[in-house]
């Protein structure tokens, strides 16, 4: 028996037991939710469901983007502007420049679901090897001035965070 005023044993079990399950639940949705771009990770969900059924660049994400970008592993950050237009799968669709090194490659769209990237160095005006390193990338949309860009450099993964040009 218990005394008046004390919680039980099996009480308290149990009120751990649910507490650890809804942690253990939310440590699965947000990562989740992130990725899908559902809440509480933005409101431009329907967009890139959307785009990713079409297979083009969605409206949402045709503008200018800048930002800087840091390379594992290194001390190195690369300025970037990454500019996006309409098109398909295949397609030419922008450009990405560095400031910093005042040269651009070409952008061209590898797939819309995730919205993935892949770059042209060789055949761009102004092309230099830094922008070579970038093999492919993965593009989405955080919320209507922000857009996550995710780059495979040589096997090393590198985000950064891209803001809307004003």
């Amino acid at each position: 028996m218990t005394e008046p005023g004390k919680p039980r044993f099996e009480t308290t079990a149990l009120i751990i037991s649910v507490l650890l399950l809804v942690a253990a639940l939310i440590g699965v949705y947000l990562p989740i939710s992130a990725a899908k771009h559902i809440w509480p990770y933005g409101t431009d969900a329907s967009a890139a469901l959307e785009a990713s059924t079409q297979n083009e660049v969605p409206a949402a994400y045709q503008h200018t983007w800048d930002g800087q970008i840091g390379i594992r592993f290194t001390r190195i950050s690369i300025e970037i502007s990454l500019k996006l237009g309409s098109g398909q799968v295949s397609d030419l669709v922008g450009s990405i420049s560095s400031p910093t090194f005042g040269c651009a490659a070409l952008v061209y769209l590898r797939g819309s679901g995730p919205v993935t990237l892949g770059f042209v160095a060789s055949n761009s005006s102004g092309a230099c090897r830094i922008l070579s390193f970038i093999n492919s990338a993965t593009v989405t949309l955080l919320n209507s001035d922000s857009l996550k860009f995710t780059a495979d450099i040589h096997g090393l993964s590198s985000s950064c965070d891209l803001r809307q040009k004003g």
